[in-house]
Order: C-alpha cells, then sequence, then structure tokens
C-alpha cells in the first residue's frame, strides 16, 4: 500500500524534464515547456485546435472547458 502511495507522489525534477526535452529534440517532436503550471497552455491549445487531446494527472482542465482528457496514465499507457 504505501507504495502505491509513493508511486502517486511523483515529483518531476528539472533533470528529468531536461532529458525529456532532450530525447524530443532528438526523435523531432514538437513541444512547448510552460513557464509554471501549464493548465491554462494546455486548454488554450486544445480550444485553438492545436491539440486533440490532454493528458494530464488531475481533472483541473474540466473547468477551463477541456473535453478531452486522459487522466492518470502509468507507466504502461493505462488510464
Amino acid at each position: 500500500m504505501a507504495h502505491k502511495m509513493f508511486c502517486v507522489a511523483v515529483d518531476i525534477t528539472p533533470e528529468m524534464a531536461f532529458l525529456f526535452v532532450q530525447a524530443a529534440q532528438l526523435m523531432s517532436v514538437e513541444y512547448i515547456v510552460a513557464p509554471y503550471e501549464a493548465d491554462a497552455q494546455l486548454a488554450f491549445m486544445y480550444l485553438t485546435g492545436r491539440v486533440s487531446l490532454v493528458i494530464t494527472e488531475d481533472s483541473d482542465l474540466l473547468a477551463f472547458g477541456v473535453k478531452k482528457c486522459f487522466y492518470k496514465m502509468d507507466s504502461d499507457g493505462n488510464g
């Protein structure tokens, strides 16, 4: 039970974000880095048609009008 709770409390470090950016660049994947919380930026991208789905950890995006959200994705791609 404790291990399950620890997995839910993952913290993204700057080093992890840097590795993600490097991987995205190597694969020529377009990415955008949000300066703080990304909810409003993700909602804007959804509402203006730049993305058709948002993957998120919480339901905050519903308040911004995002209708297609994939919640709580795990390492196996389930949500």
